[in-house]
């Protein structure tokens, strides 16, 4: 499957439930940006593309930054969990490299990355073991994306 179909398959699945507002991500190096809201946070979702895996950090950042713009407000805090689509020999030399933020909460947390190549289907998830505990996003969207890569 393509990146581009892989991230509609996305939207289609994600929206309006659970996630229901859809961000304008044109001039970033996002290729999705959904949110939901509660009292005391935003959760989003953000999806991205890697083509090389020496970039791994500065995209990471690029994406945090560009949610930051995108979103707007940094009050609730953002819970960003991040889809990066690209080939799987990229992303697992880089593997040890892809570190989600710690406990210490930031404006934009960085709770999960998504490691996804949508022509094999293969994916993995980086997410801090405190962060896995508290799975009311993190499992719907696993397996979501699960169902995704099996159709």
């Amino acid at each position: 499957m393509e990146t581009k179909t892989f991230t509609d398959q996305i939207r289609r699945r994600l929206s309006p439930s659970p996630y229901t507002g859809e961000h304008d991500v044109r001039g970033t190096v996002l290729d999705l940006v959904m949110t939901r809201r509660t009292r005391v946070r935003r959760d989003v979702l953000a999806v991205t593309h890697l083509d090389r895996a020496d970039g791994i950090e500065p995209l990471l950042a690029a994406c945090r930054a560009a949610v930051r713009g995108v979103v707007g407000r940094i009050w609730p805090p953002i819970r960003l969990q991040l889809v990066v689509a690209g080939p799987e020999r990229e992303w697992l030399v880089a593997l040890d490299r892809i570190v989600p933020d710690g406990p210490v909460p930031r404006p934009v947390h960085l709770t999960a990355i998504y490691l996804v190549d949508p022509e094999t289907g293969r994916w993995q998830a980086v997410a801090r073991s405190e962060e896995r505990s508290g799975r009311e996003v993190d499992g719907s969207l696993e397996d979501q994306l699960a169902m995704i890569l099996a159709a």
